[in-house]
């Protein structure tokens, strides 16, 4: 997340959720730790898991950039059984 070539800058906006620091015109990333039962050891040392929203093109604006945020985090965590429990601020972006 924070060295290489496509290094990117997060803030811890709760325990294991962190946002990009970048603030684009187009959107936010959230990285969130998800580790599927199962799977082969080691897992965890990879990269956590990424969503993001992007505003482009989006006019109804009834549900917050946040909102989307978190509801794709947490439904996106759901659908692969993640083994670690965070939970997603009700504003990330505070």
């Amino acid at each position: 997340m924070t060295a290489g070539k496509h290094a990117r800058e997060f803030r811890e906006v709760a325990e294991g959720v962190h946002l990009d620091r970048r603030e684009e015109s187009d959107g936010r990333s959230l990285i969130v730790p998800c580790t599927v039962p199962g799977t082969r050891a080691g897992q965890g040392e990879e990269p956590p898991l990424q969503v993001s929203v992007a505003d482009t093109d989006r006019t109804a604006r009834s549900v917050s950039t946040d909102q989307l945020l978190k509801a794709l985090a947490e439904s996106t965590r759901e659908l692969l059984g993640c083994a670690e429990k965070v939970t997603v601020p009700e504003k990330p972006l505070s």
